[in-house]
């Protein structure tokens, strides 16, 4: 029977709070509302159309990020019980129709949690329990340290183990000091700190979970510094129930930047995440299992060079959102997905005339009407209805997009893309 476990951290909050924004953002199209609280009112079915067209882009960023979350904990689980999967055909292609931008800081997170410095120094918390209980069984902590590559580099690994006979329960820090990943011309040195605790009943009652992540990586071409990038989060996770219901809370501050020279300074590119807080329900009858969510908080994207700056934030209050998985026994089955909600969207300086819509939108998917995936990848919904303030997207063959009087069919999911929220025409 399957278990709720990993970390779940700002990694799937903030995934399905940019799901909506996928979901509601009118890309490549003016407004006559932004970054007021006002709210949005589509123009044309082309808007509308745009706005729907990535309602995937928040599950692929989910995966990916929660993968590299759960890497922390799992390779350097110094007990080395069960711990979360790795789906390993996770990515973070069609967060691109958020924003491109957006993409990329989200790839440069996912890259320096995973990085060889890291995996390397967490895999070795790991092995290292294994080789000190051979010479001293009876220890519950131990120390190690060592060179990062060929003598060059340092890290320090500090682990505790307090299990019981009725739980299991680790610490594993970190210490990275000016670590190259290889020593090659084109090369990165990691500099930081790693945080993992994890404390779990044996019957699996109950959980809690806590991650910190410290780190800083500068990358090299020869001798001249190409970029800084810096990742930092704290993240919490409890959950509790039994195996086939259980309830558990969220929460997650943090920001990951990077650091570009260009003409006249630097550029800073800034992904942030503030106060987000979620809780969830996980309900397994028969094949039928049921998650849902109500989240808070915010996240989004900061820009800022010689030329000037740029802020885009998604404030989110009481997101409620709930899937459906409709499995046949061991099979995965269609999916079913209610999203009910609003969210204001703020952009600094005003971008309105460039088709970056600001305000708050409310969408609404009834009862009846869920966004039903027949096949359970698929990354569009075969039937479903999505209300989404003035519009409506009607999910079929063909997909009928509703603007007023205005009406237009699209063959797939695909001839909505567009290239982010300011992207296509205006």
């Amino acid at each position: 029977m399957e278990k709720r476990r990993g970390f779940l951290l700002f990694l799937s909050m903030s995934a399905i709070a940019m799901l909506i924004v996928s979901l509601v953002a009118a890309c490549g199209s003016k407004s006559d509302k932004s970054n007021t609280n006002a709210s949005v009112s589509y123009t044309s079915t082309d808007q509308a159309a745009k706005s729907g067209s990535s309602a995937n882009a928040a599950v692929d960023l989910s995966q990916s990020m929660n993968d590299a979350a759960a890497g922390l904990g799992t390779d350097s689980n110094p007990t080395a019980y069960n711990a979360p999967g790795v789906n390993s055909s996770a990515d973070t292609a069609s967060l691109s129709a958020i924003d491109p931008q957006l993409k990329s800081l989200a790839d440069g997170m996912i890259g320096q949690m995973k990085s060889t410095i890291v995996a390397d120094a967490v895999a070795k918390a790991r092995a290292m329990r294994s080789a000190h209980l051979a010479s001293a069984p009876s220890a519950t902590s131990l120390t190690i340290h060592g060179f990062c590559v060929d003598g060059v580099g340092t890290f320090t690994i500090t682990g505790s183990d307090s299990s019981t006979v009725t739980y299991k329960e680790y610490t594993v820090d970190i210490v990275l000091n000016a670590c190259p990943d290889s020593t090659s011309a084109i090369h990165s040195v990691s500099s930081g700190t790693i945080h993992v605790y994890e404390k779990e009943l044996n019957d699996n009652s109950s959980v809690n979970r806590h991650a910190t992540i410290d780190l800083t990586a500068l990358d090299y071409n020869g001798a001249a510094l190409t970029k800084t990038k810096k990742a930092k989060g704290d993240f919490n996770a409890d959950e509790s129930g039994s195996l086939t219901s259980r309830t558990g809370t969220n929460s997650a501050n943090g920001s990951y930047s990077e650091t570009i020279p260009v003409t006249g300074g630097e550029q800073v590119g800034t992904f942030y995440f503030t106060n987000l807080s979620g809780a969830w329900t996980w309900n397994l009858a028969s094949s039928v299992k049921t998650v849902s969510n109500t989240l808070n908080g915010s996240f989004g994207l900061n820009v800022t060079s010689p030329s000037g700056s740029l802020k885009l934030d998604i404030a989110l209050a009481n997101l409620q959102d709930r899937v459906r998985h409709n499995d046949i026994g061991s099979l995965l089955g269609s999916r079913d997905r209610w999203i009910n909600c609003s969210i204001t969207i703020t952009w600094t300086p005003d971008l309105s005339a460039y088709g970056c819509i600001g305000g708050t939108t409310t969408f609404t998917t009834a009862e009846a009407t869920p966004l039903h995936y027949s096949i359970p990848a698929s990354k569009c919904p075969a039937t479903g209805t999505l209300v989404i303030n003035n519009a409506t997207i009607i999910f079929g063959n063909p997909i009928v997009v509703k603007v007023g009087n205005d009406q237009t069919t699209f063959a797939s999911c695909a001839e909505m893309d567009h290239n982010g929220l300011c992207g296509g025409n205006n």
